[in-house]
C-alpha cells in the first residue's frame, strides 16, 4: 500500500507542471552550495569549502538584530537542509544526474565536518544555545530566534538524501546527529521538554518517528513521542479548537509529526490520528481560502473569518498542509482530502514560483488590487524560499495510490507511470482542467483483477462518466468511481469529467470568487511595471508594499453570478463578466489565478458595494507599516520593548493582534521605521478601546515628545512628524510609553507612516 513513485510517473512535456518543475530545477542547479554549507562550517570556527561567503538573508539574520547589520546567524543552515530535500526529490522524481552531484558533494561536506570536528553537530546556528537547553535552562533561546526549526530541515534534508539516493553516507552523519539530540533530550524531565516546545521547533516529532521507521530502534519512537507538544495535541485530540490566534505553521510541521508517529505505530497511538484529523477539518474548513491556503500575518484567524490582505496564505503552510494531507488519504482513501489536495496543489503552490526565474513567493496577497512578490534570488532566503525550492519536485507526488489490486487516481496529469505490483504501464492522455477529456491508455500489461478508482471531484454538478470496453459508468461528485474489468495492452479508458463556473462565497459572506473546475480565476489590472515606487522582487519580506489598483465591485444578485461569467476563449480558459454587471461599467476578463504574474490582480469581489474605501486610501499612502505579530513583522522592525505583552482578540469576528506596555517605571516599546525622506511624513495609530482609565501614552520620535493619547481618546491617531527627523533621512524610531507607573499604552494594533494626511471617516 503507498503512493505509487515520482520515480515511476514521467510527465509529459505538455504539462503544465512538467514546465514549472523544470524551471525549479533550474533554480535548484544554480544555487552554490559552499555558500550553503558556509554556516555549518563557521559556528565551528571554521574556514567554510572554497572559502565561500554564506549567503544573506535568513541565512544572516537573528532574532535579537533583526533588521540590524551585525551578523549573528541565528536561523543559518536551514536553506541548506531544503536544498538536501529539494535535490534528493529532483533526483528521485526526474532522474536528474547533476542535481544528484551537488547532493554527494553536500553530504560529503557534512561527513567531513563531523570528522574535522570530533562533533555529531551540524546545524547553521551555535551549539550553545543547545547545550543551555540541554541544562534545562529556562532562559536557553534568548538572543536566538528559532534553533531547532532550523536543524529539523538539515535532519529532514539528510533523511530525504537517504530515502531517495541510498546514500549511506548521508544515513551515518544523520544518525550521529540524531544521538547526539537523543542524548541531549535524555537530560530532559518531560516538564522542561514540553517547556522546551513552546519554542517553535518545526516536525523533530516527524524526525525521530523516520529514524524509527528506518532503524526500528525503539529509542527513537520513545524521543519522537517526547518531541510531541501536549499544548497542542491535548485539545485536539478532546475535539477543541484552540487554534485561533496561534502562528500556524508552528504547528502544522508539529501534527505532521504526530501523523507519522500513528503510522509508525497506530495501536499505540490512536488519539494521535484524532487529532490530526480534527486538525486538518479546522484549518481546511474554517481557516482557509478559496486558493487552500490559510492564515494571515502567518497566524490562524478566528472561525468564520476570511480577512484579506498583503499577508495572506504563507507559501509554506501549504506546503505542510499537503504533506498532511498525504498521511490522511493513505489511513482513509475520502475523496474529499484529494479535492483539498489539488485546489491548493493548482492555485497556490503552481503559481508560488516566479515562471522564468522560479524566484519564490513568501505570501500570496489576496487584497483586493494587489499584487504578487517575489524573493531576490541569493538575498532572501526565506522559509518559503526552502519549501518553494522543494515544490517543484513534489507535484506528482500523491497522482496516484495502490493499494492491493486497487489503483486510485487523485490528480489527473499527463504522464506515463507504471504499476509495477500489476505489470501495467499506463499512458494519461489529457489537457485537464483545460479540457474535460482524459483518455487512459494500458500501453504493457495484463491484469484480470484490477480495480480502478477515479475521483470525481466534489464540486462537479453533472455526474463523471467513465467508458470503456463499449460499457458507461458514471457517479456523482465527492467520491471514486470504481472500474473493475479485466485490462489488456492497448485498452482505452475515456473520462467525460463535467467542468463550469462556480461561485465561491467567504465566510464572511462579504465577498465572492469565481471557480472553474479546480482552478480559482482572478483578474489582471495593471502591469506592475506601469505603476511607480511598487517593489515586486525583494529582500525583507516586513516590507511588502500595499499600493492596489482600483477594483471594480459587482453589480448582480447571488442568483445571477455563475451566469454573468461567459466564455471567452476556451483554449486559454478565459471568461468575461459584461460591463453591465461591474461598477465601472467596463468587462472584466477572468483567468487562471496561477497564470497571473507580474500584475495587479484581483480574486475575491464585492458583491453591490464598494470596498472599504478609509483602508483603500490608507494602503496607497502608506510608507510602512507594522502589525503587531509577535513574529518577523515587528523584528523587521527592531522591536525594542520592556514589560510590554502581546496578545490577540476578537472583534465582528475578525482577529485582531496587539502590543500594549503598562505597569512600571520603564514600560515602553519602540520600532523603526521606514520614512520618505524627500516628503513630509504623519504617522498613524490604531488602538482598540479598551475604555480603560488607566491609558495614558507618550508618542516619541527619536526620542522626541510629539504627542499623547489618553483614555476615551479615538482609536484613530495622527501626527504630523517633524520634518527635521524625516528629512534626507530614512528611518525613525517611534517610542510608546506610559505617561506614568501606574498607566498604559493601551492596545495598539497598527502603526504606520504615510506620506500624506487622511480624513477620519
Amino acid at each position: 500500500m503507498g503512493y505509487i513513485d515520482a520515480y515511476d510517473i514521467q510527465l509529459t512535456d505538455d504539462s503544465i507542471f512538467k514546465k514549472s518543475m523544470e524551471t525549479g530545477l533550474k533554480y535548484i542547479l544554480h544555487i552554490d552550495v559552499d555558500r550553503l554549507l558556509a554556516p555549518s562550517y563557521e559556528v565551528h570556527g571554521l574556514t567554510p569549502p572554497n572559502h565561500a561567503v554564506r549567503y544573506g538573508g535568513w541565512e544572516r539574520k537573528g532574532a535579537s538584530n533583526w533588521g540590524a547589520s551585525k551578523d549573528s546567524f541565528t536561523l543559518a543552515g536551514h536553506s541548506l537542509g531544503h536544498f538536501m530535500s529539494a535535490a534528493a526529490s529532483f533526483y528521485f522524481d526526474h532522474h536528474n544526474e547533476q542535481v544528484l552531484e551537488k547532493l554527494n558533494y553536500v553530504i560529503d561536506a557534512l561527513k567531513t565536518l563531523q570528522n574535522q570536528t570530533g562533533s555529531p553537530y551540524i546545524g547553521g546556528c551555535s551549539e550553545d544555545t543547545f547545550t543551555k537547553a540541554f541544562e534545562g535552562n529556562p532562559d536557553w533561546c534568548n538572543d536566538y530566534w528559532v534553533p531547532w526549526y532550523g536543524i529539523h530541515k538539515i535532519y529532514q534534508g539528510l533523511i530525504d538524501t537517504y530515502l531517495y539516493t541510498k546514500n549511506q553516507v548521508a544515513l551515518d552523519v544523520l544518525l550521529k546527529f540524531a544521538d547526539w539530540a537523543v542524548e541531549g533530550t535524555n537530560r530532559l524531565s518531560d516538564t522542561q521538554m514540553q517547556s522546551m516546545l513552546d519554542v517553535e521547533h518545526g516536525g523533530m516529532n516527524e524526525i525521530f518517528a523516520q529514524l524509527y521507521n528506518l532503524t526500528h530502534n525503539p529509542t527513537y519512537l520513545k524521543v519522537a513521542e517526547r518531541f510531541t507538544h501536549k499544548k497542542v495535541m491535548n485539545p485536539l485530540i478532546a475535539n477543541e479548537d484552540s487554534l485561533t490566534g496561534m502562528h500556524a505553521n508552528t504547528q502544522i510541521p508539529k501534527i505532521i509529526g504526530a501523523a507519522s508517529i500513528y503510522t509508525a505505530s497506530p495501536t499505540e497511538h490512536m488519539d494521535y490520528r484524532k487529532a490530526c484529523e480534527n486538525f486538518f477539518n479546522f484549518v481546511v474548513n474554517e481557516r482557509s481560502y478559496v486558493i487552500g491556503g490559510n492564515s494571515i500575518a502567518e497566524h490562524f484567524e478566528a472561525k468564520g473569518s476570511e480577512s484579506l490582505g498583503i499577508k495572506t496564505c504563507e507559501s509554506c503552510n501549504t506546503y505542510n498542509m499537503l504533506r498532511l494531507t498525504e498521511y490522511l488519504f493513505m489511513w482513509n482513501h475520502d475523496s474529499h482530502y484529494m479535492d483539498y489536495y489539488e485546489n491548493a496543489l493548482f492555485n497556490h503552490i503552481l503559481g508560488q514560483q516566479e515562471p522564468q526565474t522560479g524566484a519564490k513567493e513568501y505570501f500570496i496577497s489576496l487584497l483586493q488590487g494587489h499584487h504578487r512578490v517575489y524573493e531576490k534570488i541569493e538575498e532572501s532566503w526565506w522559509c518559503c524560499t526552502g519549501t518553494g525550492m522543494e515544490n517543484p519536485a513534489r507535484y506528482k507526488r500523491c497522482m496516484l495510490f495502490t493499494e492491493g489490486h486497487s489503483l486510485f487516481f487523485n490528480l489527473y496529469m499527463p504522464a506515463t507511470f507504471t504499476w509495477k505490483e500489476e505489470g501495467l504501464k499506463f499512458e494519461i492522455q489529457t489537457n485537464y482542467p483545460y479540457d474535460h477529456k482524459i483518455r487512459i491508455k494500458v500501453l504493457e500489461g495484463h491484469s484480470s483483477d484490477a480495480t480502478l478508482h477515479f475521483r470525481a471531484p466534489a464540486w462537479i454538478s453533472e455526474p463523471m462518466e467513465i467508458q470503456c470496453h463499449g460499457k458507461c459508468i458514471s457517479g456523482k461528485g465527492g467520491q471514486y468511481i470504481a472500474l473493475t474489468d479485466s485490462l489488456d495492452e492497448g485498452d482505452i479508458i475515456e473520462i467525460t469529467l463535467p467542468l463550469s463556473i462556480r461561485t465561491y462565497a467567504s465566510r464572511e459572506k462579504q465577498t465572492i470568487a469565481f471557480q472553474y473546475g479546480p482552478l480559482t480565476l482572478g483578474a489582471k489590472l495593471k502591469a506592475v511595471q506601469n505603476h511607480s515606487g511598487v517593489m515586486e522582487y525583494i529582500s525583507d519580506e516586513t516590507k511588502i508594499d500595499t499600493q492596489t489598483e482600483e477594483t471594480p465591485y459587482l453589480l448582480a444578485s447571488e442568483d445571477e453570478l455563475s451566469h454573468i461569467v461567459q466564455p471567452f476563449d476556451n483554449k486559454k480558459l478565459l471568461f468575461k463578466i459584461p460591463d453591465d454587471y461591474t461598477s465601472t461599467h467596463q468587462s472584466i476578463i477572468l483567468e487562471p489565478f496561477y497564470g497571473i504574474h507580474h500584475h495587479f490582480y484581483n480574486v475575491y469581489w464585492n458583491l453591490n458595494k464598494e470596498g472599504n474605501i478609509f483602508e483603500k486610501a490608507l494602503n496607497q499612502i502608506t510608507v510602512d507599516r507594522v502589525e503587531p505579530d509577535g513574529q518577523q513583522d515587528e523584528l523587521g522592525h527592531a522591536l525594542k520593548h520592556e514589560h510590554s505583552i502581546w496578545g490577540h482578540y476578537i472583534e465582528n469576528g475578525k482577529l485582531f493582534y496587539y502590543r500594549e506596555a503598562c505597569d512600571d517605571e520603564a514600560a515602553f516599546f519602540s520600532y523603526d521605521m521606514q520614512v520618505n525622506e524627500a516628503l513630509t511624513n504623519w504617522l498613524y495609530l490604531h488602538f482598540k478601546n479598551t475604555a480603560s482609565s488607566k491609558e495614558h501614552l507618550l508618542i516619541f520620535a527619536n526620542g522626541t515628545l510629539i504627542g499623547e493619547r489618553k483614555e476615551g481618546a479615538k482609536k484613530d491617531i495622527i501626527i504630523k512628524l517633524p520634518e527635521t527627523l524625516t528629512l534626507k533621512h530614512s528611518k525613525i524610531n517611534i517610542n510608546l510609553k506610559p505617561a506614568t507607573l501606574n498607566d498604559s499604552t493601551g492596545w495598539l494594533t497598527e502603526i504606520r507612516i504615510l506620506d500624506s494626511p487622511i480624513d477620519f471617516v
